[in-house]
């Protein structure tokens, strides 16, 4: 069974799932995908509120969600975050952001590469001793420098995850396996945020699965 490591299923919690309804439907296509947990990973911007709020709504939605989940052959949810690096947020209290697996998924600034980002990101790796995944890695091809992927990737402590739709484009598939050659770490996740044009697609990498040593 394979994990998906970032997904937005947990209901009404940001642009992702807009109902129960819609968040057992994703996690129903998941399970026929081979998928037997989900690391659901809601949006958490500091700026917008701070951790002890988020985690309030997240503990409601995940109830609401809890409550209808009776059938034992959907995948088990662990709950997480996808967190919006920015500068000083391995000052604030992350704890609760983390899984009780050990990880902290962070979602890096979509602009030019910054120190201050790396910094942050061996901060909160240490402070709260936590391994923190790198989401959709692959998404900053452009907007990266190569000495700019050699001062992320030279952090052995991160796991880079990928969304599975790196694997459907030659540019971003062949970073994936120069992730994997090199001996990273690498992990999948849905990014799933709907039934539609974001829905879950474990399915469309089924082949690539075969080929790529990845966690699951």
């Amino acid at each position: 069974m394979l994990t998906d490591f970032h997904c937005h299923c947990l209901p009404q919690m940001d642009d992702g799932s807009q109902s129960v309804e819609m968040s057992l439907q994703m996690l129903q296509k998941l399970r026929l995908q081979n998928v037997g947990k989900v690391i659901a990973t809601p949006h958490y911007y500091p700026y917008k509120e701070d951790v002890a709020s988020f985690l309030k709504r997240r503990e409601v939605s995940h109830k609401s969600l809890s409550e209808r989940m009776i059938s034992s052959k959907l995948p088990e949810i662990e709950l997480g975050a996808e967190v919006h690096l920015s500068r000083g947020l391995s000052k604030e209290n992350l704890s609760g952001l983390c899984t009780e697996s050990g990880t902290i998924l962070l979602e890096l600034p979509f602009r030019s590469f910054k120190t201050w980002m790396m910094e942050e990101i061996e901060n909160i790796t240490y402070q709260f001793s936590v391994t923190p995944i790198i989401a959709h890695i692959e998404r900053y091809l452009p907007l990266y420098q190569k000495e700019d992927f050699q001062r992320l990737l030279s952090f052995e402590e991160a796991v880079w995850q990928i969304n599975n739709s790196a694997f459907l484009h030659l540019k971003s598939r062949s970073f994936v396996r120069k992730l994997i050659r090199q001996g990273h770490r690498v992990v999948l996740g849905s990014d799933a945020h709907n039934l539609s044009d974001r829905a879950p697609d474990f399915d469309q990498v089924e082949k690539y699965l075969k080929k790529y040593p990845l966690a699951h």
